[in-house]
């Protein structure tokens, strides 16, 4: 069986919401979600340091600090996703266990009943003297006995009923991480088996983690076409007015005020350019790098600019702007490290019309196919007497590869694992 797909379309109509792509996996979806929560929430953090700041001199310094941050971030988009690697599978398994159970509240003890009874203590003098006083403490002291037992016996009872919901939420936390750890094993086998579905979502879950600033609101939508072991994706970037351009802040002290010093014309294209053509070659090496030969052979993309609504054709709404399409052979022959961003995608067979930031639209290399995502569980089984081809065949020793891949990814987990247990003053044998 499958992965669990459900039919959604591309929208961006709640800027609060995560966009939500056609057939997504319920692995992709989970992890877009996750994506965009740990966004908000570094977004939120830098906010609550803007309020929290006194002055409007220690504003500027803070906003400046920020505006030179995304500046290098976006210089370095391109170096930061070479360097991350391939998408990292054992990463996104849930694993964390839970914590051991501790019942807080203090065990009741026949010392602090006494004292909350006001039992007075033994005096052998006065009790000699007065065999009433005996009498009293003794009678007393069996009283905070019988309550000691009466307060031990509703201590055990709390202590059991808290037990019992600590291991309700423990296996509840235990269900859910398997269930979630299924997800990723039936994508990725799915994956291996080359089901269209499954290598569609792969590719919108990889680039949905794709390294670059907060600010940038990108998209990506991708449709695999199995015969050419061809993906064709589809971006959607923000327009120049989305994108910051401020270079610092100054504080005015006359004006008191803050004064925001901006690049010029020139600079932001050429700024605007470097961002787009970075995302777009961290894209496709990203899909090149997480998948196999015998999945994907060629990439077409296309970049477009604007906003995403319900229910909307992206050509129709989207204008794009840079356009190619290029084989793994061609594009692993090129050292993206070496060259600038611009030539490398000339050598892709790269297309655009002028400065990007001037927004001139171009014809799509490779237009996106107007199907919808295919559904995994709907993908049938290959008919021999259709023109379309299935997926490349293993060939001797790919079983093998795989299993050793799969055993690699779990010996990184268990490492992963100890590497969180263990201690900075710990001592490995």
């Amino acid at each position: 069986m499958g992965a669990a797909f459900e039919q959604k379309t591309i929208s961006n109509h709640d800027p609060d919401a995560p966009a939500e792509i056609a057939g997504t996996s319920l692995f992709e979806r989970k992890l877009k979600n996750e994506k965009q929560a740990a966004r908000r929430a570094r977004q939120e953090r830098q906010q609550d340091q803007r309020t929290e700041t006194d002055s409007l001199k220690e504003l500027a310094e803070y906003d400046s600090l920020l505006a030179k941050n995304f500046l290098q971030e976006c210089k370095n988009i391109l170096r930061d996703n070479l360097a991350a690697g391939k998408f990292n599978w054992v990463s996104y398994y849930k694993d964390e266990p839970y914590p051991p159970f501790v019942f807080k509240e203090p065990l009741p003890r026949y010392e602090q009943i006494a004292k909350e009874m006001g039992i007075i203590r033994k005096n052998p003098i006065k009790e000699f003297l007065l065999p009433s006083v005996k009498k009293r403490r003794l009678q007393m002291e069996n009283e905070a006995r019988q309550t000691l037992e009466l307060k031990l016996e509703q201590y055990k009872k709390r202590q059991d009923s808290a037990r019992a919901a600590y291991e309700t939420k423990r296996k509840s936390l235990i269900e859910e991480q398997s269930e979630y750890n299924s997800l990723i094993d039936q994508l990725r086998l799915d994956l291996e088996k080359g089901r269209p579905g499954a290598v569609e979502s792969f590719i919108r879950a990889a680039l949905a983690v794709l390294r670059y600033p907060d600010a940038l609101e990108v998209v990506f939508d991708a449709r695999y076409e199995q015969a050419g072991r061809l993906i064709v994706v589809e971006a959607v970037f923000p327009t120049p007015l989305e994108i910051p351009r401020v270079v610092r802040y100054q504080y005015d002290q006359e004006e008191h005020g803050i004064v925001a010093v901006k690049m010029n014309e020139k600079e932001f294209a050429n700024f605007y350019e470097e961002i787009l053509l970075q995302l777009s070659l961290s894209a496709i090496h990203l899909i090149f790098e997480s998948t196999r030969d015998r999945q994907i052979q060629q990439v077409g993309y296309n970049g477009r600019v604007g906003e995403t609504a319900p229910e909307t054709d992206l050509e129709e709404l989207n204008p794009c702007i840079l356009t190619c399409k290029v084989s793994r052979d061609i594009f692993s022959s090129v050292n993206l490290t070496s060259v600038s961003s611009r030539e490398a995608f000339l050598r892709f067979n790269g297309i655009s019309s002028g400065p990007l930031a001037e927004l001139k639209p171009i014809q799509p290399i490779q237009v996106l196919p107007k199907n919808l995502s295919h559904d995994p569980d709907l993908d049938p089984s290959p008919d021999m007497n259709t023109s379309t081809a299935a997926p490349k065949p293993y060939q001797p020793g790919d079983i093998e590869n795989i299993a050793k891949e799969l055993m690699l990814d779990l010996l990184d987990q268990i490492e992963n694992n100890l590497e969180k247990k263990r201690g900075p003053d710990d001592i490995i044998h």
